[in-house]
C-alpha cells in the first residue's frame, strides 16, 4: 500500500448527493460506522478498532465523522484530528475515509469530504491533509487535492 500526502483547502462548489455529516449519535451509528471502517481496515477486529478509537481521543484529538444518506443510513466514515506543524501549518488531518462498498462510486466520498471540509471551517482550519492510497490518487487529484513530495514512512521504535 503506497501512500502520498496531499492537501486541499476546504472549497469548492457542491455537487452530487447530499449527506448529513456529524458524529454517530448512538450505539448503531457507531456499529454501522466500525463496520464501514473495518472493510478500510480489515486486518483490525471492530472491538479493536473502538478501543484504538477510545484510546486515541484524549492524545490526539481522533474523533469520527458519519455520513447519513436520505434514508439515514450511515454510508460514509472519516477519521479526523486537528493538526499543525512547521512545514504544513494548521489543517484538519484525515487518518481514515471509507464509503461502505455498497455505496461507492455515487458522489457519497465527494460529500463527505464536503462535510470534513465544514467541519475544518468550523475548527478554524484552513486545510485538509491526508495520506491517499496510490489506488486513490484520480479522486483525490479530481476534488483539487494537490499531491506533495514527501513520502509518509515509520519504523518501530525499538528498532531505532
Amino acid at each position: 500500500m503506497s501512500l502520498s500526502p496531499c492537501d486541499a483547502s476546504p472549497t469548492g462548489e457542491p455537487t452530487g448527493p447530499r449527506l448529513v455529516v456529524r458524529a454517530p449519535a448512538n450505539e448503531g451509528e457507531w456499529r454501522s460506522a466500525l463496520e464501514i471502517l473495518h472493510e478500510l481496515r480489515p486486518d483490525v477486529s471492530i472491538a479493536e478498532m473502538r478501543g484504538r478509537i477510545d484510546a486515541m481521543r484524549p492524545l490526539t484529538a481522533y474523533r469520527l465523522l458519519v455520513g447519513l444518506d436520505d434514508r439515514v443510513e450511515v454510508v460514509a466514515v472519516a477519521g479526523i484530528r486537528p493538526d499543525d506543524g512547521l512545514s504544513r501549518g494548521p489543517h484538519l488531518r484525515v487518518d481514515d475515509l471509507v464509503v461502505s462498498e455498497a455505496h461507492r462510486d455515487r458522489g457519497f466520498g465527494r460529500a463527505m469530504l464536503r462535510g470534513v471540509a465544514d467541519e475544518a471551517r468550523r475548527l478554524g482550519l484552513p486545510r485538509v491533509l491526508l495520506d491517499a492510497r496510490h489506488s486513490a490518487r484520480g479522486f483525490y487529484e479530481r476534488l483539487g487535492f494537490a499531491f506533495r513530495e514527501a513520502e509518509p514512512c515509520m519504523i518501530d521504535v525499538d528498532a531505532l
